[in-house]
């Protein structure tokens, strides 16, 4: 996994575990009320609900938050694996030029090679007729 997606993790795990603190206990209070057998419309009843409801809001609220972010994420990611797929193609490309080249190169002296070989051979062979041999 990347470093990326570990923190989003991270960042979502942190944000879920913050919510249940919050909420653990909310849920547990409101399960108490009505096991007293709490009137649902009381205040102190009402004010769980919204608050329950509050909690969830945020919860949605932060869950497409991480997602959005997510999503931002993965597009500038894929952009910059496009740029370097993109580069390495270019880079190839020259790569190649070049090797192309030394290719030329090498058989360009090769041959430069063979017609001073066949000029020393030709001298060699002279001399004995020079030196009168």
């Amino acid at each position: 996994m990347s470093p990326t997606t570990l923190l989003i993790l991270a960042a979502v795990a942190v944000i879920v575990l913050a919510l249940a603190a919050v909420g653990i206990p909310l849920i547990a209070r409101v399960r108490a009320q009505e096991a007293t057998g709490s009137d649902p419309a009381s205040p102190a009843s009402s004010d769980s609900l919204s608050e329950m409801r509050e909690i969830g809001q945020r919860i949605e609220s932060l869950v497409s938050q991480q997602q959005e972010q997510g999503e931002t994420q993965r597009q500038r990611l894929a952009q910059q694996i496009d740029t370097v797929q993109q580069t390495v193609g270019e880079q190839r490309v020259l790569v190649d030029g070049l090797r192309s080249e030394v290719r030329h190169e090498a058989k360009r002296r090769d041959h430069e090679l063979d017609d001073i070989r066949s000029q020393i051979a030709s001298i060699q062979q002279a001399m004995p007729a020079l030196t009168g041999g």
